[in-house]
């Protein structure tokens, strides 16, 4: 399958001129004759507009059209080896350039049947061609620069001078200039005249040297234009036809135009360069950075379209290419600024400083620890970095007092550090100094709101001092083990607590006495299980308090606010009481167990055929209860005794189930009437006559006869038989509840002539022949046999010897012939049919 894809450039003046379709021909090239012809459809997407490369504020004014096609090529079609080739029909008018003259554009691509795919139809998958003019069209070349040209082998099938896919090894290709294409009509391919001075091997103003370099099995080639001397501007038209080789053998070979425009490059102005540290103003020189610092820089020189590349110690910088860089660590920088379509490109280094990181140390400390005060103490510190500024501080806050200054005098114990800050912003922090020159703490236990709580509940107690200090309480004189500012949970008792300040110091406070009465935890009672649905009684003691409140596996029992709980369920019971002083105490847990109720049910009996029925055993759980009913006899039901109808029969369980049994169980027997029938003991006919059986009684009822023998329906109730022998029928009637009764009628055959329906010959000495009995009075009797087909199989007048199943000494098929019978010449004949039966 070829995909074919034509490109056209065209200026602004030949847009309108683009048709909506564009024909393709295919010639055979050993003798230019016509293969097929084929329309491309335009791609309905707007003309893409180029811009000049080397100056992208120009327009070129050239505009992009694209035509689009599938076609088959079998490949036992297309099997010359000289090979075919596509063109287009002219279109358009060629851009103007300074070496060729202006002509209509024709497209061309050769290929040979090896260039065609595997399959039979030419319709493998993935084998395309493409037709184009070279994309870019336009190159932006400097006065004096080589010109490359690349092709490569992709697929295996298309050699195309961009480049669109990675060479497989096997093949070659190779590159040569050429004329463009301006008209192939009758298959004559018209080249593009050359202006004067020009030509495919000369095509720029100067003289040029080519050089091609192809590789021996990538699958791709470079060929080089390189001018002699300086071209000082002007487009020129570039033509190339690129050549596939598989195995040495040319495939294919396709022709792609490029324009070259020459021109001096323009220069790009290296930006003047700022930077910005965190918190400060731009600055035209770099700043030293501190550890942690960031710096912005920032590189722009007011062109659009321009690409930035940042480096560090010659690394580039992924992911950065706008015109400002953050960095927070020094080194040496560097930026490069290209534009597209521009060859020139500015680049600036610069080195960002490290900054000096500032250190300070607190000495020279002129108090020491202990528990008596000797005046302020005087803090100094130690910096080799003159020129920086200095902050106190006290813990996390800043000290006030003298700041900026290398010393402080202070007499507020706690932890001192300084921080300081260099010229360029660098900051540290000194070692730390705990000073305590204070006497001892006043300490003291904040009074409580009540020095009574209730058994169980928490009280808590705290010192007056709160942080950095040593703590230690004590009940009634001996430690508790706590050793925070709070004691909480706490006993009966006197509590006081010892405070430790930094140096050593130590005070003991006043002592605060708590106190809890003594009262009496609740007691639950009542019994520990329950039957579902039933209900028990719980009692909580003592009574007579002001509230309860009571629990049921730890959640709140709806209405159970009273020394008395009525409850149906299961579960961990407890109970909440609350004392006259307001105390609350809660109960040990009460399990509750519940019992299942127990279901008591009869297994089902099915309705019973009539009162006659024997007597049916009765069944329930659990067992070990009492039935009784109509008919009921212990665990009997008798039909005789309880009559038809429906008769209700009760269930009582046992009494020793514990009460949780579920009550009675009742069921309901049918016992059903039954039908009534009444046939005759004897019915008499003659043999083939067909006889009514009458044993209808009614709708609603299913009938067998049985045996089913002469009948023409076992199934009803009026059968008809047609007897060729005595036999006795019984009548089965069953109702819809499936009650049964039957009866017997005999038939009886009156003596004469009697005609058999089967006969059996198969030798073993019974039926073997057919035989009609009656008819020693009719010596002119005839006989005739038909097979289904109405051929006669059996003839006899007289019938001195019976039919045996042979017919011209061959034995008849089993199945159903056709008989006539004729007793008299002037009785009219029997008819019916006879079952050979083997």
């Amino acid at each position: 399958m070829f995909t074919l894809l034509a490109h056209f450039y065209v200026t602004a003046g030949d847009v309108a001129k683009m048709p909506a379709e564009l024909q393709v021909s295919l010639y055979r090239s050993t003798d230019k004759s016509l293969q097929l012809t084929y329309k491309l459809t335009k791609t309905p997407s707007d003309p893409a507009v180029f811009g000049n490369p080397c100056n992208p504020d120009t327009i070129a004014n050239l505009y992009n059209f694209q035509y689009l096609g599938d076609i088959k090529l079998p490949r036992a079609t297309y099997n010359d080896p000289g090979g075919y080739f596509f063109v287009t029909e002219p279109i358009g008018t060629r851009p103007q350039t300074a070496n060729i003259q202006s002509a209509p554009v024709s497209l061309y691509l050769w290929f040979s049947p090896d260039f065609l795919s595997g399959q039979p139809d030419g319709s493998g998958p993935g084998k395309t061609s493409t037709f184009m003019l070279g994309n870019p069209i336009l190159r932006c070349q400097k006065s004096n620069q080589s010109s490359q040209f690349n092709a490569y082998a992709y697929d295996q099938l298309v050699i195309n001078v961009l480049g669109l896919a990675s060479p497989p090894p096997v093949l070659t290709v190779n590159i040569r200039l050429s004329s463009p294409l301006k008209n192939a009509a009758g298959g004559t391919l018209d080249n593009v005249s050359w202006k004067n001075g020009y030509s495919a091997a000369n095509p720029l103003p100067v003289p040029s040297s080519t050089s091609l370099t192809a590789g021996p099995s990538n699958g791709q080639a470079t060929l080089t234009i390189t001018p002699s001397q300086t071209i000082t501007g002007g487009q020129f038209t570039i033509a190339a036809i690129a050549e596939q080789y598989n195995d040495g053998k040319k495939v294919s070979e396709s022709l792609t135009e490029y324009t070259l425009i020459y021109t001096t490059c323009p220069k790009i102005d290296p930006p003047a360069i700022t930077y910005t540290k965190q918190g400060s103003t731009p600055s035209p020189t770099p700043p030293p950075i501190c550890p942690g610092q960031s710096l912005t820089i920032s590189a722009p020189n007011g062109k659009a379209n321009q690409d930035y590349r940042w480096f560090k110690d010659t690394q580039p910088i992924t992911g950065q290419s706008s015109s400002t860089l953050t960095v927070n660590t020094p080194g040496n920088y560097r930026v490069r600024i290209t534009q597209a379509g521009v060859c020139d490109s500015a680049s600036v280094q610069f080195t960002i400083p490290a900054a000096v990181a500032p250190t300070v140390t607190i000495s020279n400390v002129s108090a020491t620890t202990g528990c008596t005060a000797s005046g302020p103490a005087t803090l100094s510190i130690i910096s080799p970095l003159t020129g920086s500024a200095l902050t106190w501080y006290l813990g996390n806050n800043q000290f006030i007092s003298n700041p900026n200054s290398p010393f402080i005098q202070t007499n507020v114990n706690g932890v001192y550090s300084v921080v300081i800050t260099s010229p360029d912003g660098c900051t540290a922090r000194s070692n730390e100094i705990i000073l305590n020159v204070s006497g001892p703490p006043s300490v003291s236990i904040a009074q409580p709101a009540s020095t009574t709580f209730c058994p169980g509940a928490t009280a808590n107690l705290q010192t007056n001092l709160l942080n950095g200090y040593q703590y230690e309480w004590f009940r009634d004189g001996v430690t508790t083990g706590v050793t925070t500012n709070t004691i909480k949970s706490i006993d009966s008792g006197a509590y006081t607590v010892k405070v430790t300040v930094p140096g050593g110091c130590t005070a003991l406070s006043a002592p605060v006495t708590m106190s809890s009465p003594v009262l009496a935890k609740p007691t639950i009672t009542g019994d520990p299980t329950v039957c579902l649905g039933a209900s028990l009684i719980l009692s909580a003691s003592p009574t007579g308090l002001p509230a309860y409140q009571w629990f049921r596996d730890g959640t709140i029992e709806p209405g159970g606010t009273s020394p008395i709980l009525s409850t149906s369920f299961a579960g961990q019971y407890t109970v909440r009481v609350t004392y006259p002083n307001g105390c609350t105490i809660l109960s040990d847990r009460h399990q509750v167990l519940q019992n299942s109720t127990i279901p008591v049910s009869i297994v089902p009996i099915g309705p019973i055929c009539g009162p006659s029925s024997i007597p049916v055993p009765l069944s329930a759980t659990p067992a070990g209860g009492t039935f009784s009913g109509q008919g009921v006899i212990g665990n009997l039901f008798i039909p005789q005794a309880a009559g038809v109808g429906s008769i209700t029969v009760t269930y009582a369980p046992p009494a020793n189930l514990s009460g949780c049994a579920a009550g009675n169980a009742t069921m309901v027997v049918v016992v059903r009437p039954m039908a009534y029938l009444n046939l005759p003991p004897v019915l008499e006919t003659g043999p083939g006559v067909p006889t009514l059986l009458p044993g209808d009684i009614g709708t609603g009822y299913q009938y067998r006869w049985t045996p089913p023998l002469y009948l023409d329906n076992p199934a009803i109730g009026n059968a008809t038989s047609t007897p060729a022998a005595p036999i006795t029928y019984t009548l089965t009637v069953t109702d819809s509840f499936g009650c049964s009764v039957s009866d017997s009628v005999r038939i009886e055959l009156a003596l004469g002539f009697y005609v058999p329906t089967a006969f059996s010959p198969n030798r073993d000495g019974l039926n073997d022949t057919w035989v009609l009995t009656g008819i020693n009075d009719y010596p002119d009797i005839e006989v005739i046999v038909y097979s289904r087909w109405g051929e006669v199989v059996f003839y006899s007048k007289g019938y001195a010897q019976p039919f045996d199943g042979n017919y011209a000494g061959e034995p008849l098929l089993t199945g159903t012939y056709t008989y006539l019978i004729r007793l008299k010449p002037t009785e009219p004949p029997k008819r019916g049919t006879i079952t050979i039966l083997r």
